[in-house]
């Protein structure tokens, strides 16, 4: 035999080892997954015909390349690039890589997103062995993402990647815990769920756990460390942490104020398709340099803000419709349209947005249609839009679409000026001055205006002023 013959015969059984996963060998290995009864004599089952038989996987080598190029085209924001790649894993048998056409098909990068074939793509990477689709498919059972809406789904799934070492699996446990999806409420388990998994480096835990820290949930409340934790998830291409840590930046909180940095925070989430990101980035463009508005360095401009909030409206982030109904109701970088402002307003009410019912109720409140405005404050107040809670005290107080009722008025005021909201505590003062639904108090309500003035609330200042009172 010559050298290229030997060589030749050297390759092809180089290739007949790879292929087959063992020594080279005219026959394939032994099947052992049939019955007992379809077995031959030595124990093997009958051999698959080609078209029957697994595909073959990619050598570990090439599956390693294939992940890692597939990664760093993520990184760099390449997201054709990263879905070509994901799909050239997945048809090779890279579970793994299945999960990232999940990715793909869930929104990535802006990418058109159809949920059910996204999901079906995390089942078969789940399938295929890979913890992380497990942990992606658990998340899409707990809000019913592209599939049926399965809690207990959701847990089992969850576990069994936090369990088998999916630090994402952890994270997504940690979040069932937090909302209560599947296992009893407990923040605290939630928090130390985002805390294991980030000290283990997974910035999607980090990103959780700065949530729970700004918030106060399961751990103290430290915008210090939300900021510090929001940076690690934002660093490891976590939209959503570079979204929170853009809100730290505007708003001063636990960082030195940076509009200017917020702003690019925010294009960087909404670029790689964070839809919520586009919406704050536009809010940044309506107020501007506006005198007094704090957002020195960023070019008001109206008609770019109503683009970005059409972009995140349009593909489905309620807060986005919110922004772009006020634009419409307003007249800024659009034409006015006041009936187009209330369908975007309850668009988002419809889609469980509190805030979303909050504004409608404020378009039905200038109508003069208390009737219809009252019971949409409740519908935002129960739903979390502190600010309705206050609008809805108001109502109470005057007996305007409910019965006049000065206790349940004094109660909504007394949430919403604990939840934040200055004009809230200012109402609240007037009430206890005045005895109504609470016992009088002038003590106290001077304390409760001059909190609301300190805050900027100009009906708080003028009560002070009219008691005499220093602001």
């Amino acid at each position: 035999m010559g050298i290229g013959e030997r060589a030749r015969l050297v390759a092809w059984l180089a290739l007949t080892v790879l292929a087959w996963g063992g020594v080279a060998d005219a026959q394939p290995p032994c099947r052992r997954e049939c019955e007992a009864a379809q077995r031959d004599a030595s124990g093997c089952c009958p051999t698959l015909p080609a078209a029957r038989r697994p595909a073959a996987t990619a050598a570990p080598a090439a599956a390693s390349a294939l992940i890692a190029d597939a990664k760093e085209a993520r990184h760099r924001h390449d997201w054709a690039r990263a879905a070509a790649l994901y799909k050239q894993g997945c048809d090779a048998g890279i579970a793994v890589s299945c999960d990232g056409m999940g990715d793909t098909y869930a929104g990535l990068g802006g990418l058109p997103k159809d949920p059910a074939r996204a999901a079906a793509f995390y089942k078969q990477s789940c399938d295929g062995g890979s913890l992380l689709g497990c942990a992606d498919l658990g998340d899409a059972y707990a809000y019913g993402f592209g599939v049926a809406k399965d809690e207990s789904q959701a847990v089992l799934l969850a576990k069994k990647a936090c369990d088998g070492g999916e630090l994402d699996g952890c994270t997504v446990l940690g979040n069932l815990y937090m909302r209560g999806i599947g296992v009893p409420k407990d923040a605290s388990r939630g928090a130390a769920l985002f805390n294991q998994a980030c000290d283990g480096g997974n910035p999607s835990g980090c990103t959780r756990l700065g949530q729970a820290s700004q918030e106060g949930l399961g751990v103290a409340k430290d915008d210090s460390r939300a900021a510090t934790l929001f940076k690690r998830g934002c660093d490891g291409d976590v939209p959503l942490a570079c979204d929170h840590l853009g809100s730290l930046y505007a708003g001063g909180a636990g960082v030195t104020k940076d509009v200017a940095h917020a702003a690019a925070l925010y294009k960087d989430a909404c670029d790689v398709g964070y839809l919520w990101g586009c919406s704050h980035l536009g809010w940044t463009y309506t107020v501007g340099a506006a005198a007094g508005s704090g957002y020195a360095g960023i070019a008001k401009d109206d008609i770019r803000a109503a683009a970005l909030f059409k972009q995140a409206c349009d593909g489905g982030a309620l807060d986005g419709c919110v922004r772009l109904g006020g634009v419409y109701l307003n007249g800024t970088g659009v034409t006015k349209d006041e009936i187009r402002a209330a369908a975007l307003f309850k668009q988002a009410c419809d889609g469980n947005l509190g805030w979303g019912c909050g504004q409608l109720g404020l378009v039905y409140q200038k109508a003069a249609d208390d009737v219809h405005a009252t019971p949409l404050f409740k519908q935002a107040c129960d739903r979390g839009d502190v600010a309705s809670c206050n609008q809805l005290g108001t109502s109470y107080r005057d007996g305007k679409g409910v019965v006049k009722d000065d206790i349940q008025a004094v109660a909504l005021f007394k949430k919403a000026c604990t939840s934040g909201n200055v004009n809230a505590c200012a109402q609240l003062g007037w009430m206890t001055e005045q005895g109504r639904g609470v016992t009088a108090d002038k003590a106290a309500a001077i304390a409760l205006f001059r909190q609301a003035c300190t805050g900027n609330d100009s009906y708080g200042c003028t009560q002070l002023t009219r008691l005499g009172e220093t602001r």
